[in-house]
């Protein structure tokens, strides 16, 4: 992933952010340089694909629609921009990794915290954070 791409998706998902968070209209603008502008033009199909069992954050269903948060943001970016992602249903997590390795596609959704992800993938800066607690009984180990 280009710094140039890095920095387009950033863009895109603080706009998004911004939108959800603060309740900026639908018509909400992007600002992207001249150079991230002719990036989007050469390059509007962006190859993706993501977690197949995440939800609520991903998934993809049976007949590979592709649902959950992340699924939505990705709606949110193409009706901003001009670019539209393809997804690429997969059936693990292990198979999105191999075939974002081998170049397949130019886009994974991820935790922050994978180290495997991070050793193989430039992410962008972490747009979420989503803390995850688990309740049980005391008597429970």
């Amino acid at each position: 992933m280009t710094a140039l791409y890095k920095n387009i998706i950033s863009k895109l998902l603080i706009t998004i952010l911004s939108f959800v968070f603060f309740s900026f209209s639908a018509n909400a603008e992007l600002n992207l340089t001249k150079e991230e502008k002719q990036w989007v033009k050469d390059n509007p199909i962006v190859k993706f694909t993501g977690d197949p069992n995440w939800l609520p954050y991903e998934a993809f269903q049976k007949d590979g629609t592709y649902v959950g948060i992340v699924s939505e943001h990705l709606k949110l970016i193409e009706k901003l921009s001009a670019l539209k992602f393809e997804t690429i249903p997969v059936s693990s997590w292990t198979e999105s990794l191999n075939i974002a390795t081998e170049g397949i596609v130019s886009v994974i959704s991820g935790d922050a915290a994978d180290v495997v992800l991070n050793k193989r993938f430039k992410p962008i800066d972490t747009y979420g954070k989503n803390p995850v607690i688990i309740i049980m009984d005391m008597h429970q180990r």
